[in-house]
């Protein structure tokens, strides 16, 4: 029977916490990609923030606590008990769960090819980080 392995719970905070902040940058500021996210998902930016609620930002945060919590047993489970292990588990739940499901979704709902970069690309990047840190930090 497959048991659960030993989870560093500030471990999984600290990945939640880089999940959460590389969300805000990426998706806001004008420097990353807050326009093209905009123009993707057909919004402006002060509609996106009469949409915002406190509700949000805290299904954002048990979210990443959630996908942190989940990516630290997938690497307990993978031996992956190194940084460069740990990157690479996260790039393949990237790769394999994130984006394809993203890429098939998008697809059927022809959203603009951009878009689904956008949103892939940031997957990529917190699972990657969040497996680095995790793969680091037994």
């Amino acid at each position: 029977m497959l048991e659960f392995p030993d989870i560093n719970l500030l471990a999984v905070l600290a990945a939640a916490v880089v999940e959460v902040v590389i969300g805000a940058v990426w998706f806001n500021a004008p420097f990353a990609f807050s326009g093209p996210w905009l123009a993707g998902i057909g919004k402006t930016t002060e509609q996106v923030a009469e949409d915002a609620s406190p509700l949000s930002i805290v299904a954002a945060v048990v979210g990443a606590v959630i996908t942190a919590l989940v990516m630290a047993v997938v690497i307990g489970w993978a031996g992956a008990d190194t940084a460069p292990a740990g990157l690479l588990v996260g790039l393949m739940m990237a790769i394999g769960f994130s984006a394809n499901t993203a890429w098939i979704k998008d697809g059927f709902e022809g959203r603009p090819l951009q878009l689904t970069l956008i949103n892939t690309g940031h997957d990529a990047v917190i699972l990657a980080l969040m497996g680095l840190i995790l793969g680091a930090w037994q």
